[in-house]
């Protein structure tokens, strides 16, 4: 069997139509470091055994796949993975213990454990587990409980780059430790019953990394992240069907150059669109529909550039989409349609005066949405 293979250190047998189950022989591998299986239609469970001598593992991708992961109680594996993808395996329904003891820190590993069956609280040691990701996906499940309040104290400042937790069923606040992961590039808590704040921290560097922010689908109150003046390099922003009030801030466009998405639909933000559009600025997607934004549409929509262009000549003029722009799309995980979408919608506020003459330069809108106002003068 294939167990005799022991020279081997890649085995790669990813996107075939291989069936049945994984011998066992593959623990036999002991110089194995990298092993994909990954988009087959493998059945069956893998145990302890499977992994017995795979001191060298780094590199591990069983996605794609009908696999069964059972370990007995505390197992824990012989090697340190930097890459782990185990999306659509099924490891729970208990959260796996054996996955806190899988990275190591050192190599910047990424873990991705979306939709695999995982029903249960997150472990009260959730916060220790991150301090050893770089990215973790852990999306699709069925996760309850809280975040953990806060860090343990000996924790060195966790290095997270990438967090996505979105459609499980994880309540309570976002804790204030948030604000200590100053690292953090994209966020993803959407779909999930979070209530409270979000917190507005107030470190110095924190938000500064961002790219991708995607808080939508909850129960969140109060006003708009200050945090977010310092997100220069943020690209999209989803805070949509959540309880948010206030002002609609004044310094989106300056604070966040960046910005390509913004969608803050169904909030109850209120004020003016006193957003001032420079001309360098990206935005091409915007979505402040259901909220109780009042006063005029301002004329400065005029600098909305990148909505001047068709989709063809949109992508030639930014020379990435948000997919592109996105650094880690290894995690397999691009934003749903609004990558070349020039959209305005505005609907149901309570907007008044006439629709600026400038809304014409954007040659490029693919939808515009103004219906649910109190508009008036000519077209």
């Amino acid at each position: 069997g294939m167990g005799n293979l022991t020279g081997l250190t890649i085995l790669d047998l990813s996107q075939n139509r291989l069936i049945g189950n994984i011998p066992v022989g593959i623990g036999a591998l002991g110089n194995l470091t990298e092993l994909s299986f990954f988009q087959n239609r493998l059945t069956g469970v893998l145990s302890e055994h499977h992994f017995a001598n795979l001191k060298r593992l780094e590199f591990l991708d069983l996605s794609g796949n009908s696999l069964k992961l059972d370990f007995k109680e505390g197992w824990i594996p012989p090697f340190r993975l930097t890459t782990g993808y185990f999306t659509s395996c099924d490891l729970g329904p208990q959260f796996p213990t054996w996955i806190r003891w899988v990275t190591d820190k050192a190599n910047q590993p990424t873990l991705d454990i979306s939709n695999t069956g995982i029903n249960d609280d997150l472990p009260s040691w959730f916060w220790t587990f991150l301090s050893n990701v770089y990215r973790l996906d852990l999306s699709m499940n069925q996760l309850r409980g809280s975040l953990p309040e806060k860090l343990p104290a000996n924790l060195t400042i966790p290095i997270l780059k990438v967090l996505r937790l979105h459609y499980n069923q994880i309540s309570g606040t976002i804790p204030a430790c948030f604000c200590q992961f100053s690292g953090l590039e994209e966020i993803n808590l959407s779909h999930n019953r979070l209530t409270g704040e979000i917190p507005q921290c107030s470190i110095d560097t924190f938000g500064s990394s961002f790219g991708v922010i995607d808080m939508s689908s909850n129960n969140l109150s109060g006003k708009f992240p200050s945090f977010l003046r310092k997100a220069r390099s943020l690209s999209f922003l989803d805070l949509s069907y959540n309880k948010l009030s206030g002002n609609m801030p004044t310094w989106i466009a300056e604070r966040m150059p960046s910005l390509e998405v913004l969608i803050l639909r169904s909030n109850m933000f209120c004020g003016n669109l006193s957003m001032n559009f420079s001309e360098s600025n990206q935005l091409h997607f915007l979505d402040i529909a259901h909220n109780n934004i009042s006063g005029s549409l301002p004329s400065s929509v005029r600098n909305l550039t990148a909505m001047k262009y068709s989709k063809s000549d949109y992508l030639n003029y930014t020379g990435a989409s948000i997919s592109i722009s996105i650094k880690n799309q290894e995690l397999n995980y691009t934003f749903q349609s609004t990558n070349y979408i020039v959209l305005i919608d505005l609907s149901y506020n309570s907007l008044t005066g006439h629709i600026p003459r400038e809304i014409s330069e954007l040659k490029g809108l693919q939808s515009l949405n103004l219906s649910g106002n109190q508009l008036n003068g000519k077209i």
